[in-house]
This record gives C-alpha cells, structure tokens and sequence, in this order.
C-alpha cells in the first residue's frame, strides 16, 4: 500500500472527489517546472483508470531569454506522453499598477480560460499555500486574502466558468522532488526563482527556512489558518446576501447591469463595516479585483455628499460612482479626445469604425421582412444593436458627432424637438456615458442618437430593410 503522502494516490482522490470521469475533458497548466511536469506526468498514469481526455497547456509569457527553449521543452514532454499540447503565447502589460508576478499571473489564467476543459488541473503545493497566505498577511489582506488558495475553485471571471483543481496543496515540495526523481522525470528551472527581489521569492529563499527550524509544522498550521478565513469569508458572504435581500425590491437601475442594488439611503442605513463588507463582495462576484481598503472606505465617506457630486473611484480598470442615489460599477473606458472629429457613412454599405476608447462601432444592415428584433447582447465582445428604432434604407449619407447633451430631436410624428440633455436625464443615462454616445446627424439635423430615440422620418417599418447601430467591445 502506499503512503498517503504519493503524489499519484493524492491525485487520484481529488479527481474522484471532483466527479472526474469518462471523456471529462481536463486541462493540465504546464510550465515545465518541477511541480507541473510531476502533475502531467501523474494524470497521465492515471488517465486509464477514469477515462478522461487530457492535455497540456504552456502559456509562453516570453519574460526570460529561455522562454522559447522552455515551450520547446514543454512541447518534447507532452509528445513522449503522447498527450496533446498547446501554447499560448501572451503579453505581460508592465507598469499597469500591478507587479509582474501579479500581471503575469492574470495573463496566465485569461489565456488558460481560452481552452475548453471541464476542470483545470494546477500544481501548487503546501509551500505555495504557505507562501501565499505569508503574502497577504504582510499585505493586510483581510479574511478573502487570507484563505489563500482553495483546492477546488470556480473564478467568477472564467468565462468557460471551468473548476480550477489544486490536488497537491497538502503536500510539501520535498515530497513531490522526491517522487519525481524517483519516476525519472525531468524538468527546467526558472533562474528567476533565485532571485530575492521578487516578494515570493525572498520568503521562499529567506524567510520559511528561518520558520522551519523554528515551527513544527509550519505549513499545516498556515494551511489551517488559511481554512478558517476562508470559512469566514463564506459566512461574510451569506451576510452580504442577507443585507442585499433587505433592499427594496427594484431598487436597482432598470436593464443596466453597472447599477448596483440598493438605493444610496438603504446603503447608508447600514452599518459601515456591513457596507464595507457587501460591496467588496458584489465586486468580486463580478470578477473584478479589489480597490484599496482605505481608498474604498474614503469612496464610501462619500454617500452623504451633496446630491450634485458624483464621488468616483477608479482602480485597474475598474470604477465606482454614486449617481441618481444609486451606486454604479463598471468597466472604466477611457475618454474620447475632447474634439472628438465626426465619422461619416454613405449611407449605401455597411461601414466600422475602431475608437480610441477601445469600442467598435457599426452600422450594419437591418433584417429584411420576417426577420426578428435584435436585442442588446449580454456579452460586450458581441455587437450591441442601440438605436430603438432602425434607420430607412434610403437614410442617405449621415455623419456620427460626438459631444453629448447638445442638439434638439424629434421623438414623436407632429411633436416638438427636444432637448438632448432632458431626453437623457428622463432616459436615465449616466452622465459619463453620454459624451461617448454618437449622435447621427443628416447636416443640422439630428437623426438618431442611440438609447434615446430615431426621429420619426426617419425609421423603418419594422418590417422593412433598413439600418441598425452596433457597439461593441474592441478585440
């Protein structure tokens, strides 16, 4: 019988525990380090008994000189397995308010989310887990930082919404260099792991010796402090869900996801660290990534402001406002060059255009009779159709102004013209969006402007051609 220790019977539970089974599709993250190389090599002696298709996926991060040597490494591996391999090379954005191991880790896993698989198959050990939970307390993370990484995991932005499987977190490094050097295995080694400067790296190298020889234990007695945060936080969650469920039911923003639940005076009714504690999980339910502690409690500061600001937080691409007594989170896109130049259409093709704030806007052809409405897309990677009304076919040539709130439409056969700037108070657009909404103009006229309304003359039966404007989010 073997130890409990064998990495091989460690595997074969986890993957039992998951409900792994024939033809489940899995995926193993393989740098071609010790512990991936191990993993890949396990699932593969394991891959007869449960029947499940497997390969091996290296994410070329092209951080080192050996980068290229390495994905060819990874490549002879997976072959002389006869396991199929795939590398996705990957760009590492510097200097986006984040450290490269924190940058190269976000590329890894979105470029992992590319692959179709049921469950992703990670080789972290107890010494990972270790590490990690040393890093957030040094950060001051709270009870979400603490529970470090869990052995099984769905992320909330995985849009394949794939589990994430850590089989190894119980065992310690030593234990798995032992049973690959007693398989024969062979593996590269990253220089970058030498080198101190890297806060992973110093702990590893300088600081959990020192424990070591001090702590019995070490490791299992993080791992058991990262198990009650993480316990914690679960239960932070439910309390999130009970505060949220005392709102007001259609409290939030009609058809707009950014609005958050909840007016601006039932936020406030609760206490501050509850609001403290329900915003930081609606953000990470969206996958998005945490403000700082105390920027964000300086944002909540801002609740009792005066109706006539509108209090802002802006982090890693992410942002938070307060408007219309409700609180908004989105994606932050960046403004448009303050003299905007206008787009001009024929009027006859189909035309695109890219902007510089990364959207992609299109004017695309109307279906024909018998064809159906188009809706908004629930995914910003697919064309959102805006206008309420399509263009005739024969709209004629028209150009696409940006500006805002200025211009006057018509909305109604025989009505008057009206001020853009009522037309998106009462439509109940944000102000920040509306600059970067385009206005269709035939000469002085105001033809359309999306989300507000297309002047009568110029609609189309709906079930006649005619034209619709799409957005959506650039590649």
């Amino acid at each position: 019988m073997r130890s409990s220790l064998n990495p091989l019977d460690v595997l074969h539970a986890s993957l039992v525990a998951a409900g792994v089974g024939a033809d489940t599709p899995l995926v193993v993250a393989f740098s071609g380090g010790l512990d991936s190389t191990a993993l890949l090599f396990a699932a593969c002696q394991l891959q007869a008994d449960f029947g499940y298709h497997l390969q091996a996926v290296h994410v070329h991060h092209g951080l080192q000189p050996a980068a290229d040597r390495w994905a060819d490494h990874c490549a002879a591996v997976a072959a002389s397995l006869a396991i199929p391999f795939i590398c996705i090379r990957v760009q590492v954005p510097v200097g986006a308010g984040q450290g490269v191991e924190a940058a190269a880790r976000k590329a890894r896993y979105a470029a992992l989310a590319t692959v179709a698989a049921r469950h992703v198959l990670l080789a972290h050990h107890a010494d990972d887990q270790a590490e990690t939970v040393l890093l957030a307390l040094l950060r001051g993370a709270g009870p979400a930082g603490l529970s470090a990484m869990g052995d099984v995991s769905v992320p909330p932005s995985h849009p394949l919404r794939d589990t994430l499987l850590r089989p190894w977190l119980s065992l310690s490094r030593e234990v798995l260099a032992d049973w690959a050097q007693a398989q024969g295995l062979h593996w590269v080694e990253d220089p970058s792991n030498q080198h101190s400067r890297f806060d992973r790296n110093f702990l590893r190298l300088e600081v959990l010796p020192l424990l070591a020889r001090r702590f019995a234990g070490w490791r299992q007695s993080l791992a058991r402090s990262a198990a009650w945060n993480a316990e914690a936080q679960h239960l932070l969650g439910e309390l999130a869900d009970l505060d949220r469920a005392s709102f007001q039911a259609g409290s939030a923003w009609p058809d707009d996801p950014a609005c958050l639940p909840g007016r601006v005076g039932e936020w406030r009714a609760l206490a501050p660290a509850r609001q403290r504690n329900l915003l930081r999980c609606l953000i990470q339910r969206r996958g998005l990534p945490l403000p700082p502690a105390l920027r964000l409690q300086a944002w909540l500061d801002q609740l009792d402001a005066a109706d006539d600001r509108l209090p802002l937080l802006v982090w890693q691409g992410c942002a938070l406002r307060r408007w219309s007594g409700r609180l908004w989170l989105e994606m932050a896109v960046p403004a448009l060059p303050p003299q905007m130049p206008a787009l001009r259409w024929d009027g006859v093709n189909a035309a695109e255009w890219s902007m510089p704030d990364g959207q992609v806007w299109q004017v695309v052809p109307w279906p024909e009779a018998g064809g159906s409405r188009l809706l908004p897309s629930a995914s910003p990677s697919h064309p959102q159709p805006l206008l309420t009304h399509p263009l005739r076919v024969d709209c004629g040539p028209l150009e696409l102004r940006w500006g805002g709130g200025q211009g006057r439409l018509q909305m109604h056969v025989g009505g008057p013209h009206r001020d853009l700037r009522k037309l998106f108070q009462e439509a109940g657009v944000p102000p920040w969006r509306r600059t970067s909404l385009p206005r269709l103009h035939a000469g002085r006229t105001l033809v359309a402007v999306p989300g507000i309304g297309t002047a009568p003359d110029w609609q189309a039966e709906w079930s006649a051609p005619g034209w619709q404007l799409t957005c959506r989010a650039g590649a």
